[in-house]
């Protein structure tokens, strides 16, 4: 059957009134359909596409993967179904009404309905009256709308080795983000071990990321936005305390939580992640657009890293994500670049020149490096490197 030649037919074998299969039709609206793992979604799609919207194998995700998928992309319509035997995770349903505006519809027994709209559903059908049930539901969300929250990128930095200045690139790769024009940027150390950024740009802040993360279940949109420290720059950081570690309250519940909603309040948000890949960083990675992997030209830390790119690819993090960044370049007897990218079987994204007496004198005066000089030429390619990661995201930035 021709689906655009025969609408009224498509309607009528649906059960779809006229008047809303023909709105949905014309808006080509997407479903995000989230599921419990296991269930048999073949019939249940074919009514969502027998109602006039679109639904494709990739817009099906289990309930924990629901707020990951609309952090990166959004839906016109999430569509939630659920059966008496298995258990909805209704904080997922929560964590995604804080990322979405599209309406949220439910289906599934008339038992758990009450519970569905305390969590934020919008609609909720009965899975025995499904085709009547979701017609209803459809005509009164038409005149709804809504209008999708906006999507920023999410990046981490991490350094496999310890001394490999990571925590430079990450701070100096964010400010240059943050003083392009129109864009908001958030930096995140995210750390159990006692931090380094208040220290390096000298501040004190209010909130600490232990904190943060030991409110994660409450944790909102607009309370997390106050939790950042407002560098001059235009820079927001969030700071692990510089004086003690938060390994009890970090854990990647709350890393997942604290790196969605970054996503909605920042254009741009950098996580600067420890080099132990434990759950929480790996966590961290699976959220992110891009990941910007430092390494030194020297053999120790590209074996380290050999170590790190083997343990990303078991985890089921894409080799198309990283980005393998060279620090302080032009060190003598260091690796050739070809022997660097033959090694680790990545192109290099990037170099960052070696620069020990500005970044020393940054450090030592608690200012970024754009700040004590913005000629050098560590301070280009960093603000290149955030230029070209910009553009290859397809990420707008204005100059």
């Amino acid at each position: 059957m021709d689906r655009k030649s025969s609408p009224n037919a498509l309607g009528r074998r649906f059960n779809v009134n006229e008047s809303t299969h023909k709105l949905f039709t014309n808006l080509t609206m997407r479903v995000l359909l989230a599921h419990n793992n296991g269930s048999n979604l073949r019939d249940f799609r074919q009514a969502l596409l027998g109602a006039g919207l679109s639904c494709t194998a990739e817009d099906c995700v289990s309930f924990q993967d629901l707020p990951v998928r609309l952090a990166q992309r959004d839906a016109d319509l999430v569509v939630l179904k659920t059966d008496a035997a298995a258990q909805l995770d209704w904080r997922a349903v929560r964590e995604a009404t804080s990322l979405t505006m599209a309406p949220i519809m439910a289906v599934g027994p008339m038992s758990i309905g009450s519970d569905a709209r305390q969590a934020g559903v919008a609609e909720y059908v009965d899975e025995l009256n499904l085709r009547a049930g979701l017609d209803e539901a459809l005509d009164r969300l038409s005149g709804q709308g809504g209008k999708a929250r906006r999507r920023g990128r999410v990046i981490s930095v991490v350094a496999p080795t310890d001394g490999s200045g990571a925590t430079t690139v990450a701070l100096n790769f964010a400010a240059s983000l943050a003083g392009r024009k129109s864009e908001s940027t958030g930096l995140i150390e995210m750390s159990r071990a006692a931090g380094k950024l208040a220290l390096a740009v000298d501040f004190q802040p209010q909130h600490w990321l232990g904190e943060v993360c030991s409110r994660w279940k409450g944790l909102d949109l607009q309370s997390l936005e106050t939790s950042f420290h407002r560098h001059e720059c235009g820079l927001q950081i969030l700071a692990a305390d510089v004086a003690q570690n938060c390994a009890a309250e970090f854990h990647a519940d709350a890393v997942r939580r604290i790196a969605v909603l970054a996503r909605v309040a920042f254009d741009w948000s950098i996580l600067r992640l420890d080099g132990a890949l434990e759950n929480e960083e790996i966590e961290a990675m699976r959220l992110s657009d891009a990941i910007l992997l430092v390494v030194r030209p020297d053999v120790p830390s590209v074996r380290r890293a050999q170590t790190t790119l083997a343990k990303l690819t078991e985890e089921g993090i894409a080799r198309e994500r990283l980005r393998l960044v060279v620090n302080r370049w032009g060190q003598p007897g260091q690796l050739e670049s070809k022997q660097i990218e033959t090694s680790m079987g990545l192109p290099i994204f990037h170099f960052v020149a070696d620069d020990p007496r500005r970044v020393n004198r940054s450090v030592n005066r608690g200012v970024l490096l754009s700040q004590l000089s913005s000629g050098g030429r560590i301070v280009r390619n960093l603000a290149a490197l955030a230029k070209s990661l910009a553009k290859e995201l397809e990420q707008p930035v204005n100059a």
